[in-house]
């Protein structure tokens, strides 16, 4: 084989590796994935403002004991989720505080998950609760901002159905000094 060959065959096969690359973003894109950029403060300091994420699409808060869909993550307490308030046109940033079943109790400075304090590393600011008490139903969500005193969350609006999540976090991709997964 000539040496002019080999570059061409070379050539041909980075190419097609290229375009394979960008169908596979695409599809990714398409069906799986959505990029937001982060407008509000009430994720700080595991978001802040001008942030751009990642999130994952097909999401699914059912039980441990239920089959996840194919392609579907399974949404667990302390997960950052894109939530759609119904009646408002704003996309949301918050925290998976309370899966289906859980008795969410706030009470003084802290937050209890079916009776057992949930640790918050995530919250920089301690809160005085107003004492609350919120069981959730069956296959919805409680959700929390960790800026809990500037936050519009389930404390507001209520309880999350499957529909009203949009995705789970999973990374920050820009600025690039702000890089980070979350799992």
């Amino acid at each position: 084989m000539h040496i002019k060959n080999i570059k061409n065959l070379v050539l041909t096969i980075l190419s097609a590796g290229f375009l394979l690359f960008i169908l596979v973003l695409l599809i990714l894109r398409l069906f799986f994935m959505q990029n937001y950029v982060v407008n509000a403060g009430s994720m700080n300091n595991a978001l802040m403002h001008g942030d751009n994420i990642l999130c994952w699409k097909l999401v699914s808060f059912r039980g441990n004991n239920s089959n996840t869909p194919l392609f579907h993550v399974l949404i667990k307490r302390k997960d950052v989720v894109i939530i759609h308030v119904p009646g408002e046109t704003e996309i949301l940033i918050k925290r998976v505080i309370g899966l289906p079943g859980d008795v969410v109790e706030l009470r003084d400075s802290h937050l209890f998950i079916n009776n057992t304090l949930l640790k918050e590393e995530y919250i920089t600011e301690k809160m005085n609760y107003q004492h609350n008490i919120y069981y959730v139903p069956d296959g919805k969500l409680f959700v929390l901002g960790d800026k809990r005193k500037n936050s519009r969350d389930s404390r507001e609006f209520g309880f999350l159905e499957t529909g009203d999540v949009k995705g789970k976090v999973f990374l920050i991709y820009f600025p690039f000094h702000r890089i980070r997964w979350f799992f």
